[in-house]
């Protein structure tokens, strides 16, 4: 579509470009929810830390789900692209294990706190993170002729199914920001139930689970949805008994 920004003296492809205004997007977010709800600075600046680190696995977790994903399709292992939910898995399982090693006994009374703010600016880089696949060309969908459809270069009329899923994060942006609180779990369960439904309009391939029934990222979309579920019971069980 627009695959570069032509600076003059230097050419950025615009899925760079946009990963690093959703990188910068998500930083303000989070510092803007933590300094609105009065975070002590001492615990902001140690969640932030964590997540930095964690968005660096979460990144070269990416990558490597993508290669494990293109080895199954082609034999061959090369680092060739990123996929959002190995991301996703690698940066949220970093975040935890280097919660428990670095943050200090009074900052993990803030985990729920902090995480919920997290998964809300984690939603903001999602979302300009898939303006730049749209702008790139890339994670297209299947041919149509409904209007809104797109005619991409070289590839023809398709699905937008990055605006679509850029749509979907809008939508959780703006509940996770009016229920911010439950964030923790509104997002798994949203997120996987839009992403397993838009999955059905991807026309890029992208290898198949369960005997080519399901995508790999209908698979995790199915496990994200069933660990929110059980978030809310988990979460909630512990509410009724600390009131009790």
């Amino acid at each position: 579509m627009f695959p570069e920004l032509d600076l003059g003296f230097i050419s950025i492809d615009m899925y760079t470009v946009m990963i690093i205004i959703g990188l910068i997007g998500a930083m303000a977010m989070f510092s803007y929810l933590a300094k609105a709800n009065k975070l002590p600075d001492s615990v902001y600046r140690k969640y932030m830390q964590i997540a930095l680190l964690a968005a660096i696995v979460g990144f070269l977790s990416a990558v490597l789900f993508q290669s494990i994903y293109d080895f199954f399709k082609t034999g061959k292992f090369e680092f060739s692209g990123m996929t959002f939910i190995g991301g996703l898995i690698g940066g949220v399982g970093s975040f935890f294990l280097l919660f428990v090693f670095l943050a200090e006994k009074e900052e993990k009374k803030y985990l729920r706190v902090c995480a919920n703010y997290l998964l809300v600016s984690i939603v903001v880089a999602h979302f300009f993170g898939r303006i730049g696949c749209f702008l790139a060309g890339c994670c297209y969908g299947k041919f149509t002729d409904s209007f809104l459809g797109v005619n991409f270069p070289d590839i023809g009329h398709r699905h937008p199914t990055q605006l679509y899923e850029a749509a979907l994060l809008l939508a959780i942006f703006i509940a996770c920001l009016k229920f911010k609180n439950q964030t923790i779990y509104i997002y798994p369960i949203s997120y996987g139930v839009g992403r397993f439904i838009i999955e059905f309009f991807r026309g890029d391939d992208r290898g198949a689970f369960f005997f080519n029934v399901l995508s790999p990222s209908q698979f995790w979309s199915i496990l994200m949805v069933i660990a929110g579920v059980a978030l809310i019971f988990i979460l909630n069980r512990k509410k009724s008994i600390a009131d009790n």
